[in-house]
């Protein structure tokens, strides 16, 4: 399915995306590349094989190493840099307030999109028995509602700013919350319980989401930004992962313990509004990070 979706960005890339070219051409950090590939891996793998595997050792030696290879990924940048090379992430970008704090705002809330989904489509399936088309038709009103709000944004914030991204962190944050205390005040999960609580979700992640990173990328150096997408972009894949394994593993153990029972509904809603409520406080660490972002806007060169 991604495969139309490719070719036809490709063809609307080349008619509205004017033509840009570097001053001069970079050369690759090749030794940045393969270390920092093999830190990511190194903290990837675990978080993704090792709760099936039971977390054995070798999960811990992986975390272990992963440390030691950022470690050395951060004194070879340093020393690329030194000798006036061009490493392949440039570490003063980490000095700017916005871009640190931004990096974690956005491994956060990526962490939240890709598990929280994952759960929902557990419960439907599993614990409902719908189809896989059925547990897609759930999600529906929550992306309608999603798309509608990202498209507000983005007129939104070039007037209020950084305050359309608050209102988006807290409705987010009170979204999870609504879903978590439905859940736990007694019904049993439906699909029509939950379809309410989804679109007050999307709401608040409409308004935050989908001008999160031209609103990190804004402060940076346009001469840096390529890098500096890369590097949100690798943040998106390590929160997704992150995400998976916590809260994954939070929702897991609820419903497998549940289901030993019998009763897979029952289960799925409670491994569902426990969910939730993970979900509710890593979208409330995100909301204090959007409220830690500098206020002014950035200065036009």
């Amino acid at each position: 399915m991604n495969i139309p979706i490719g070719i036809a960005t490709i063809v609307l890339a080349l008619a509205h995306v004017p033509e840009s070219r570097a001053e001069r051409t970079r050369k690759l950090d090749v030794p940045g590349v393969l270390v920092l590939s093999a830190a990511l891996l190194l903290l990837t793998y675990p978080l993704i094989q090792g709760r099936e595997a039971g977390r054995p050792w070798w999960t811990w030696a992986c975390f272990a190493a992963g440390a030691v290879a950022f470690t050395l990924f951060v004194a070879l940048e340093r020393a690329v840099d030194r000798r006036g090379g061009e490493p392949l992430v440039k570490l003063s970008l980490f000095a700017q307030r916005s871009f640190s704090l931004g990096i974690v705002l956005v491994i956060a809330v990526y962490a939240l999109l890709t598990s929280y989904y994952l759960a929902l489509s557990v419960s439907m399936q599993d614990g409902l028995g719908m189809s896989a088309l059925g547990a897609g038709l759930v999600y529906a009103p929550a992306a309608v509602t999603f798309f509608v709000c990202g498209l507000l944004a983005g007129r939104l914030v070039p007037k209020y700013g950084r305050r359309v991204l608050e209102i988006g962190a807290v409705v987010l944050t009170a979204g999870y919350l609504t879903t978590a205390v439905v859940l736990l005040s007694g019904p049993r999960l439906t699909p029509l319980l939950v379809i309410p609580t989804l679109m007050l979700q999307s709401v608040g992640g409409g308004l935050l989401i989908t001008p999160l990173l031209n609103t990190v990328l804004a402060r940076v150096d346009p001469r840096s930004a390529g890098m500096a997408s890369g590097a949100l972009s690798t943040a998106q894949q390590v929160g997704a992962a992150l995400g998976v394994a916590v809260v994954g593993a939070v929702f897991f153990h609820a419903f497998r313990t549940g289901a030993a029972s019998g009763d897979k509904v029952h289960a799925a809603g409670h491994a569902f509004a426990l969910t939730s409520l993970t979900a509710c406080a890593v979208a409330a660490l995100a909301a204090l990070l959007v409220f830690l972002l500098p206020k002014t806007p950035p200065t036009k060169e």
